[in-house]
């Protein structure tokens, strides 16, 4: 009977099974299993299919993404080694860690020069082990000196701060520190102290390892705080540095071939006959070209006083000092070109400054070329007839008075004039070398330019047969 029953099953499976799943109930659905993802370190992995459940018998592909700077390593837990992409086939639940490490990057310390020391941090102890492989991020690498010898500088930092040097590492990377040989200072030597302000600083090497560089220091006091600085190259020993014209006071001196191994400290007081100043100062556009004083001219071509700047000129004695100043430009002959002056005189007292500046013209002063000044412009009507115009500047207040003509005339008596308006004359632009001069007749109204020799400008305030007017000093 059983085998009749085996046989009926298969006859009725090969003509359609869903009447046997009808007999004996429906096939059981396939188990699903989950798959877990771990990292360790900076990274991530992509599933390919990305699911939450996978089917029995399914597969799953891991794939593992360093983030920049960083390498992945291995698998561990349902994966293994370091194959990537990796595929695993899920039968159960499943549990995978994919680690990740920092790309391991170069770092070479080189030691130069003359002297010597070494270079430590971050695995590095230049001496002897001057490479290392390490990971991004900054290093931080400290150089020491050996005895008698000096830390000098530092190459191929990305920041350094006296003997420390950081290295931001994103590649293979090559830092040198180079070391010079300890100098003794030089030896210092001044007279003690001058009643001419002029003296001699002699600076000598007194050891027997020296250098042809010296750094020199001056300052007011032994402390030398704030001093002044110079350096020499290949300098001759001794060397000898003259100082002329320096004012009344002290001065001191120091000197090393590698600071701050500094020499000694001499000082000089220099104590100078009370003199009188007469200081000149050019607040004007151009160069102080003409400088008399008391009649005797102080400025020979091609110097002058620049536009600016000032200048000092001493006395031995108090007394009334006279002078003729003039501003301009040298002729090509080396002639003087002067466009204008300041006369005048002064007192000047031993022990003190006496100031004298020299300024460009109000505007008043330039236009009115004395008390007052006539400017006259010729226009036309729409009919042809001639007419004019003229401003009046006066110089005590940089004043204008502005007229024009009732009737055609033909300029000078034979026009009668009747005043239209009238305002203070203003200054706009006046820049330094420039042969023109800008300014205007009062707020809002339109601005003129007048150019050297000064003689002539032109105005839009004419009628609309002729708007642009030429006016001429009279």
């Amino acid at each position: 009977m059983a085998r009749v029953l085996t046989v009926l099953t298969l006859v009725v499976c090969l003509s359609g099974c869903d009447l046997l799943q009808n007999i004996f109930g429906p096939k059981p659905p396939k188990k699903q299993y989950t798959v877990t993802v771990a990292t360790s370190g900076p990274g991530s992995v992509i599933r390919n299919p990305n699911q939450g459940r996978y089917e029995a018998g399914s597969q799953v592909q891991l794939t593992a993404e360093p983030q920049p700077g960083n390498v992945f390593s291995s698998w561990s837990g349902a994966a293994t080694g370091s194959q990537n992409p990796v595929t695993l086939t899920v039968n159960s639940n499943l549990s995978v860690t994919a680690s990740f490490t920092a790309s391991l990057m170069k770092l070479t310390v080189v030691k130069a020069g003359i002297g010597s020391g070494t270079v430590t941090g971050s695995g590095i102890n230049c001496g002897s082990d001057c490479t290392e492989m390490l990971g991004p991020g900054s290093v931080v690498l400290t150089a020491v000196p050996a005895s008698g010898a000096a830390f000098d500088s530092w190459t191929g930092c990305d920041n350094v701060s006296a003997n420390a040097c950081t290295v931001n590492m994103a590649s293979d990377r090559t830092v040198t520190a180079q070391f010079t040989l300890t100098l003794s200072g030089p030896q210092v030597t001044v007279p003690a102290t001058s009643s001419s302000g002029s003296y001699q600083v002699t600076i000598k090497c007194v050891s027997a390892l020296c250098s042809t560089s010296i750094v020199v220091q001056e300052a007011p006091t032994a402390a030398f705080t704030n001093p002044t600085q110079s350096f020499f190259a290949n300098s001759p020993d001794p060397l000898v540095l003259s100082y002329t014209g320096k004012a009344a006071g002290t001065y001191c001196y120091r000197a090393a071939y590698s600071v701050p191994n500094w020499g000694n400290t001499a000082c000089v007081t220099v104590a100078t006959p009370a003199t009188a100043i007469l200081r000149i100062s050019n607040a004007s556009s151009y160069d102080i070209i003409d400088a008399r004083l008391n009649s005797t001219q102080q400025i020979a071509y091609p110097n002058g006083i620049l536009a600016g700047q000032s200048a000092d000129f001493v006395f031995t004695t108090s007394g009334t000092v006279s002078f003729i100043l003039g501003n301009g430009f040298y002729n090509p002959n080396q002639s003087r070109d002067v466009w204008f002056t300041l006369t005048g005189s002064t007192t000047v007292t031993l022990g003190q400054t006496t100031l004298v500046t020299f300024n460009n013209p109000t505007m008043g002063e330039l236009l009115s070329y004395g008390t007052a000044q006539n400017w006259d412009g010729l226009f036309f009507d729409a009919g042809a007839n001639p007419y004019y115009a003229r401003f009046r500047f006066t110089k005590s207040n940089s004043g204008w008075t502005f007229y024009v003509s009732t009737a055609s005339c033909f300029g000078g008596t034979t026009c009668n004039f009747a005043q239209q308006g009238s305002g203070t004359v203003r200054l706009v632009s006046w820049p330094r070398y420039s042969s023109i001069v800008t300014f205007d007749f009062g707020p809002g109204s339109t601005q003129a330019s007048i150019m050297y020799p000064f003689a002539s400008f032109t105005y839009r305030n004419g009628p609309a047969s002729w708007p642009i007017i030429e006016y001429g000093r009279q």
